[in-house]
């Protein structure tokens, strides 16, 4: 029976250091590239390409490849792929590979602009509200409705 060769890390007995094997992080990016279509990264990564050198960034700091692709997806739904983009080169031209300050550059970019956020709407309880469609009504309509009841006082 051949034994497989067993690698030796470097170890630390400090507390909270953060300590990695380059060669274990480069391949286990390379596998996640491999599943690049099937995995919300593969979704993220098509929408915005600028994600993989983020999120490559990110994972050299020690953040969770999974929580900060799942950050970046909810980002993406709320501003856009455009917007996103922008933020995600900001965030690497800062040296600030977080999805927290993509975040906040996208919510200071949203007020100076001084657009108001998007509000997302909940219908997983009401499917039947999701295929509603709403016309919506010249507001003179209303104001000739306010002027006739007007003309109706006036007259009694």
């Amino acid at each position: 029976m051949v034994k497989p060769k067993l690698r030796a890390h470097r170890r630390s007995y400090d507390r909270h250091e953060f300590v990695t094997d380059p060669a274990h992080e480069i391949a286990l990016l390379k596998g996640k590239r491999k599943a690049r279509g099937s995995t919300p990264g593969g979704s993220l990564a098509s929408a915005v390409p600028e994600s993989e050198e983020f999120l490559n960034a990110a994972f050299q700091r020690g953040e969770s490849a999974a929580s900060q692709t799942a950050q970046l997806l909810r980002l993406l739904d709320d501003y856009g792929a455009t917007e996103l983009r922008a933020a995600i080169g900001e965030a690497l031209m800062r040296n600030t590979p977080r999805a927290s300050s993509v975040a906040f550059i996208l919510n200071k970019r949203r007020r100076a602009s001084r657009r108001r956020p998007a509000t997302p709407v909940d219908l997983s309880r009401r499917p039947d509200l999701a295929d509603v469609n709403i016309q919506p009504h010249n507001p003179e309509t209303y104001d000739e409705l306010s002027h006739n009841d007007d003309d109706d006082d006036s007259e009694q």
